[in-house]
This record gives C-alpha cells, sequence and structure tokens, in this order.
C-alpha cells in the first residue's frame, strides 16, 4: 500500500503582524481522527482507503521520496 494517512494531533500559528497581540502566537488541538472519519462518510466516502489527509508515495528509495497530496501537489524530500 502506497498511501499514507496523515492525523493531527496539535497546530501551532504564528503571526507577528496579528492585530491583536493575543492572536500571535496560537496553539490548538485538532478533534480527534474519528470526527474526520465521520464526516468523510458523510459525504459518501470510505475513511480507510479515502482518509481525510493522506499523501501517496510516488517513488522512494534510500535517498529520494516523492509523494503527491490528497490535494494533488508533488513534493520530491532528499535525505
Amino acid at each position: 500500500d502506497r498511501r499514507v494517512r496523515l492525523d493531527f494531533l496539535r497546530g501551532r500559528a504564528q503571526n507577528s503582524r496579528a492585530p491583536l497581540p493575543f492572536l500571535e502566537d496560537v496553539s490548538f488541538s485538532f478533534p480527534p481522527a474519528a470526527v474526520g472519519d465521520f464526516f468523510t462518510r458523510l459525504k459518501g466516502r470510505d475513511p480507510t482507503v479515502d482518509p481525510p489527509a493522506y499523501f501517496d508515495i510516488l517513488y522512494i528509495d534510500a535517498d529520494v521520496r516523492v509523494h503527491q497530496t490528497g490535494e494533488g501537489k508533488i513534493f520530491v524530500q532528499r535525505r
């Protein structure tokens, strides 16, 4: 299987030009993966086949990985 599911736990947004000081550095938690799975099923999709966030590995070896995100963006990464 070449699909890698992404489940996010926490996030952080930083903006030094935020209009209010308390918005300059904001941390937050994502809902559990089951919540995303629920909404995926509401859309008529199977989260085990088409998860809410994922990437597909197009090529991988000891030095290079090429993957395509669920949004269609392609990334080439090397060690």
